[in-house]
């Protein structure tokens, strides 16, 4: 297999279950863990440290997608694939999730909450599935003033008071993924992009509703988040910062948005007018 070298990269993983079984609805947690684990058992030091460190991990990871959900239970059948979508965020962690990682798990197949589902082999791809780099992004973002975004799974913010927003603010929406950016990126962001975002972009439509999660385990308790589609207008005047934004919404891509992104809240995907 050759060296994969791309910063940043978006995998949907097209599993089969391989028994019948009711699970908890929310998964998230779970697949964090089966990262953790599986990164672990490839670099230790490396492992540790990702979860250790405090601010934003190099990594996303969803929920379950496409199960047959009853109220907090999901149904999984050998008849029935479902996905789970994975990201990274550093070039070093994508080479080792694309070089070894994902390798062993299609051998091997993962166990989610004790249930152990099967890779399918040669999947279509879908949209989702994508690499680039943070200077691609950049390259390509287009000088447009519109953006628009498909919140996948609830989306929260932490907000200064220590409570969760559950709303696609502007400065919110844009500043985590910023902050994200300027974390993750070889080159960071100016503090005029930044400016800009808490002045000059304004949500123009918000067609959402909000879901609830309860986490299986932990002390995270019950939290509240949006999902649907949002638009946004750019107002600002210069063109170099709006194909920054631009840049900003394609991030959100590979980095999620908002709280808890490792767990599986905030999937969304942006795309121009």
């Amino acid at each position: 297999m050759s060296y994969f070298q791309n910063d940043l990269t978006s995998v949907t993983l097209h599993l089969r279950p391989r028994k019948t079984n009711r699970v908890p609805k929310w998964l998230g947690r779970a697949a964090q863990a089966l990262y953790y684990s599986s990164l672990h058992d490839i670099h230790p030091v490396i492992a540790t440290a990702i979860h250790d460190a405090h601010g934003p991990k190099p990594f996303t990871i969803s929920n379950i997608i496409g199960a047959e959900n009853d109220g907090d239970l999901t149904y999984l059948n050998p008849g029935h694939p479902v996905k789970l979508r994975l990201t990274t965020l550093h070039p070093h962690i994508t080479a080792i999730t694309h070089n070894t990682l994902l390798p062993n798990w299609n051998g091997t197949g993962i166990e989610l909450h004790g249930q152990p589902l099967r890779i399918i082999a040669n999947a279509q791809p879908d949209h989702w599935s994508q690499q680039t780099t943070f200077a691609a992004l950049l390259d390509r973002a287009p000088d447009c003033r519109e953006v628009h975004m498909h919140f996948t799974s609830p989306t929260a913010f932490k907000s200064t008071a220590g409570h969760h927003v559950p709303l696609p603010q502007p400065e919110l929406v844009f500043g985590s993924l910023f902050n994200r950016w300027n974390f993750f990126a070889p080159r960071r962001m100016s503090d005029a992009v930044s400016d800009s975002i808490s002045k000059t972009i304004q949500c123009t439509k918000a067609d959402v509703h909000t879901e609830t999660i309860k986490f299986a385990r932990g002390n995270k308790g019950v939290i509240s988040g949006f999902l649907g589609h949002v638009s946004f207008y750019i107002s600002e005047q210069d063109s170099v910062i709006r194909r920054h934004i631009q840049a900003l919404a394609a991030f959100a891509l590979y980095s999620g948005i908002g709280v808890h992104t490792t767990v599986g809240m905030g999937q969304v995907k942006g795309s121009v007018a």
